[in-house]
């Protein structure tokens, strides 16, 4: 299914969709058992709703919204600290731009997605060692900040 980013200023129905890093075909994911501070990682395809993701848009018309986690609830969040390496995280939701994020079309079906608070992009770590962890950067113009979002309900 198509996806196309919330732009109107009515309100618009929430999307459900996968997002998988362009450089390393793995799906956005995260711990869900409350260990390693529920932190975002990346995983092979596992067709489960670990790896499902609730868009809900705001009214901006600026494809901003929430990203929440359809196995738990919870929302996509990042530390906007250098202590903490910026690592994404999921959380009750907090009503605050922390997690609020942009997706933006680059063409060719791929995505950024930058967090509203501070302006940097969805980035993921490519080996074990990092355990495939999200974090968030400023702009690197590479294909680990590229996503394919793909729709696969609402």
């Amino acid at each position: 299914m198509l996806f196309a980013p919330g732009s109107a200023h009515a309100a618009i129905p929430p999307d459900v969709v996968t997002i998988q890093q362009l450089s390393s075909g793995r799906y956005l994911d995260a711990w869900n058992d409350g260990s390693h501070d529920n932190g975002v990682v990346t995983r092979p395809n596992q067709g489960d709703p670990s790896q499902q993701w609730r868009i809900t848009w705001d009214e901006s018309g600026t494809s901003t919204g929430t990203i929440q986690q359809m196995s738990n609830g919870l929302y996509l969040d990042a530390h906007e600290i250098s202590d903490r390496d910026y690592q994404t995280v999921t959380r009750p939701e907090q009503n605050n731009a922390t997690q609020m994020w942009q997706v933006s079309s680059v063409g060719n079906g791929l995505y950024t997605i930058t967090q509203a608070s501070s302006g940097r992009l969805l980035d993921a770590h490519e080996y074990a060692e990092k355990d495939f962890g999200c974090v968030t950067r400023p702009g690197q113009d590479n294909d680990t900040q590229l996503w394919r979002v793909v729709v696969i309900g609402h």
